[in-house]
């Protein structure tokens, strides 16, 4: 009995329920972390849309998405927590790590995203 298409997607559907599960529970930690942790951060909603990407010739994620974040420098680290509910969307796409400039944060995939993605970010200082 050999591995069928239908087996591959099985299990591929599996691991995105399980990659959901592990998005929501740190989900959670986070927002609990944030009632009990003294210099707490600002959390922001973001949702990324599926249409106003371009590309450029960066290996690997040649899409982007330019999110204005007012007061965001070059060297901020911007972390983005995309809700489990969106996470096979961002999975899809391979949406991956970010970039900073000076008033945006950019965002990289692997592709464009099939519909918006729910998300939220904030700034390690």
């Amino acid at each position: 009995m050999g591995i069928t298409l239908a087996h591959l997607k099985e299990a591929v559907d599996r691991l995105l329920d399980r990659i959901a599960l592990v998005a929501q529970t740190a989900s959670k930690s986070i927002e609990e972390m944030g009632k009990t942790k003294a210099d707490k951060v600002n959390i922001m909603s973001l949702t990324i849309p599926a249409s106003g990407w371009s590309s450029d010739s960066t290996a690997g994620c040649p899409y982007y998405l330019d999110i204005p974040v007012s007061g965001l420098t070059a060297n901020d680290c911007v972390a983005v927590v995309v809700a489990p509910t969106c996470a096979k969307t961002a999975l899809t796409a391979g949406l991956t790590s970010t970039e900073s400039f000076a008033g945006k944060l950019r965002l990289r995939a692997q592709q464009t995203p099939t519909a918006a993605i729910t998300a939220v970010y904030y700034i390690v200082k």
